[in-house]
């Protein structure tokens, strides 16, 4: 007959693994999306008949974010894992009583597996955001917007440097501790390079937001009827912009979690493991989104160069 204090342990131990299951759980989902997506825009790419170099760059960093979001959710797993077996196999073989000392000793940190999820993350965060800050340089074709470009570009400077120093931090085992506990400096290194993060994406967005703005035309014609294939395309980008910015804004909400166990920290935490996966999907998913429009516009990166100067001399691209 368990006691009340064993039955109180055991129930604290359920509600952190129902949080932990509901992560692996859309950690995993959208790991599968995001092979497929791999796999159709790789084949796509090599079927491509100007295979330039951008071509390959935009290769290249589809398969980095792929391997880094593997590595996150193998990690994921792993943790996961370790936790169940520290409680179901060599938790029970050990002669001691279910209490705090216990269940502190099942939930503890495993070191490598959080500091792979810590790298992968931020990895993935830094390779977006060259992404996207080198897609607002292709299309900003005037030189004073290119200059403007440079605003995000700082913002990219302050990610690299801040998640550095919260990695090399988070190297000692008392300050990786401390930064769960959300004591230490480390936790401020790491809300800055989210917030950084953040800016270089919504900075982006708004340059090229302002260049489909200038693109229009008239006051009539900007909120007409008829887009060309391009100013499609840059709308495209606008709006997938905009979408994963606001997963960027609840992403954050969900950084400090409520009650360990409850449905709104299941919630907070597959919101959270959605989001880093979805910031290794993003940069695929605009160019599959684009890649659909293959038959109207000869893509580089993810806007050609006969887009760009369509809009630049005022006609649709062939």
């Amino acid at each position: 007959m368990l006691t009340f204090e064993e039955r109180r342990v055991l129930k604290e131990l359920g509600k952190s693994y129902s949080a932990s299951l509901a992560g692996v759980t859309g950690s995993t989902l959208l790991y599968g999306m995001f092979s497929s997506m791999v796999c159709i825009s790789t084949l796509l790419t090599l079927r491509r008949r100007d295979k330039s170099r951008t071509t390959w760059a935009m290769l290249g960093a589809t398969l980095l974010s792929f391997v880094l979001a593997g590595l996150y959710w193998t990690a994921d797993i792993a943790l996961f894992w370790i936790q169940i077996s520290r409680a179901l196999i060599t938790g029970v073989a050990v002669d001691k009583p279910l209490d705090d000392a216990w269940l502190s000793n099942i939930v503890d940190r495993i070191v490598l597996q959080d500091q792979i999820l810590d790298w992968t993350l931020q990895g993935l965060q830094i390779v977006n955001d060259v992404i996207v800050i080198w897609r607002a340089w292709v299309i900003c074709t005037g030189s004073w917007q290119q200059r403007v470009v440079f605003i995000p570009s700082l913002f990219l400077v302050g990610t690299c440097a801040t998640s550095l120093a919260f990695l090399v931090i988070t190297l000692n085992f008392e300050k990786l501790e401390a930064y769960y506990a959300g004591e230490h400096l480390t936790r401020s290194l790491f809300y800055a390079a989210f917030s950084l993060s953040l800016a270089t994406n919504v900075t982006s967005v708004l340059l090229i937001a302002y260049r489909l703005w200038t693109s229009r035309g008239t006051w009539n014609v900007r909120f007409g009827s008829h887009w060309s294939h391009a100013q499609r395309i840059l709308l495209m980008l606008v709006e997938s912009g905009g979408i994963y910015g606001i997963f960027q804004l609840l992403a954050a909400v969900t950084v400090n979690r409520p009650e360990a166990g409850s449905w709104l920290d299941c919630l907070c935490t597959i919101i959270w493991e959605g989001y880093i996966q979805t910031t290794a999907m993003y940069p695929t998913i605009v160019l599959l989104l684009i890649e659909h429009k293959r038959s109207f516009v000869d893509m580089d990166c993810f806007i050609s160069t006969s887009v760009r100067d369509a809009m630049h001399e005022g006609k649709n691209p062939a």
